[in-house]
């Protein structure tokens, strides 16, 4: 119940998380290592497109918070190539 949840939610919002930008990525990134199963091509692809034009326009506070998102990104694209 709570994977699709969470995609909803990062389709809806790429840099959502309670702590940090990106941290509920971080946390799929968890659960689709070890229930590969789980994750999904065309939801990845909807996140994908709007996370492109998201990333973008952000204002990041920094240059090492924009930088921690991207490695959080390449983790997560890794799941899906």
């Amino acid at each position: 119940l709570a994977v699709p949840i969470a995609w909803n939610r990062i389709v809806d919002d790429p840099l959502c998380g309670e702590l940090y930008e990106g941290q509920m990525i971080e946390l799929l990134t968890r659960v689709f290592i070890n229930k590969p199963e789980l994750r999904e091509k065309e939801k990845y692809l909807s996140f994908e497109k709007k996370m492109e034009k998201v990333y973008k326009q952000y204002e990041w506070e920094n240059e090492y918070e924009k930088e921690e998102y991207r490695k959080i990104l390449r983790a997560f694209r890794c799941l899906f190539e």
